[in-house]
């Protein structure tokens, strides 16, 4: 179900007038609530989500801006018009995912002697080869971002306790490289606590030319 194109075509009904206000509103809440009970961690639905709390707000409007709101969304999933969503999310502790488990202790455990065990670089090692090879959901997603963090700036060899070495880095000197560290520990520890459910996190929504890109932000 292409619910992008779904949404396009209930906006076009409404704009050429063959839909009323009332069923433009209660398409759009009964899709949010479907969403937000089903499969709202879905990227497909993460994509629309701020086109629809959006139109959620025509309710309360009158018919000349409700014209100009569902006239604006058209055009930005039609590709006629560039825009931006930005939204807070946090993950049920029921959805979250259970990939990780332990990798946060070992981190902070790091972060205070900047040594790890030879157990700790074993369960490192099989973190950064397990690379998530579909991106469906957003813990899909924060998965991908935890293990490319990680492959940014370790490498480990044999029982080798550490292994800092920035990689692709542009203007970063070798010095700086390492100073980085710190914040590489705390953006991957950051994530982490998105992904279990214990922090909330911002999701950008970037629509150029019809298309959408999704980042996370924390």
């Amino acid at each position: 179900m292409d619910i992008k194109k779904m949404v396009i075509d209930k906006l076009a009904q409404y704009l050429s007038n063959e839909i009323k206000r009332e069923e433009l509103y209660n398409y759009v809440i009964d899709l949010l609530h479907e969403m937000l009970t089903g499969d709202i961690f879905y990227l497909k639905n993460i994509e629309i989500w701020g086109i629809l709390t959006e139109m959620a707000e025509i309710d309360d409007t009158d018919d000349h801006y409700c014209h100009c709101i569902a006239k604006k969304c058209y055009e930005i999933l039609a590709g006629l018009k560039n825009s931006t969503f930005i939204f807070a999310m946090c993950i049920p502790q029921k959805y979250t995912g259970d990939r990780f488990a332990g990798l946060k202790e070992i981190l902070l455990e790091y972060a205070v002697d900047r040594k790890f065990s030879s157990e700790a670089v074993r369960k490192l090692n099989v973190v950064m080869k397990n690379q998530t090879k579909v991106i469906d959901t957003v813990n899909d997603f924060l998965e991908a971002q935890i293990i490319d963090l990680l492959k940014l700036g370790y490498m480990f060899c044999g029982d080798s306790n550490k292994s800092f070495a920035l990689k692709s880095s542009i203007f970063v000197s070798d010095e700086e490289a390492e100073m980085l560290e710190e914040s590489v520990l705390n953006k991957i520890i950051m994530l982490l606590e998105c992904y279990s459910g214990k922090k909330s996190f911002f999701v950008q929504v970037v629509y150029k030319e019809g298309s959408s890109n999704i980042s996370v932000l924390v």
